[in-house]
């Protein structure tokens, strides 16, 4: 998770995003990934490694690293 923070920090940077609106995007990753709850069994319960299945943001969040990988280690022909 810290890696893809950082990824995402780059990106942002690199698309030259407002001071403000970086940080406010952060403040939310951070958020999203630190605060995940999920039920299971009619128990309220607590995500403590990487995000749970189905959260509605896993998928962009999962963008953003698969991106930075394919970039950074995949050359194609």
């Amino acid at each position: 998770m810290k890696e893809t923070r950082e990824i995402i920090a780059n990106t942002l940077e690199e698309n030259k995003i407002g001071t403000q609106t970086r940080q406010e995007l952060l403040n939310w990753y951070d958020i999203i990934t630190k605060e995940n709850y999920f039920t299971n069994n009619g128990k309220i319960l607590i995500q403590q490694d990487r995000l749970a299945m189905g959260a509605p943001t896993l998928g962009i969040i999962a963008e953003f690293f698969l991106q930075n990988l394919q970039n950074t280690h995949i050359t194609l022909k």
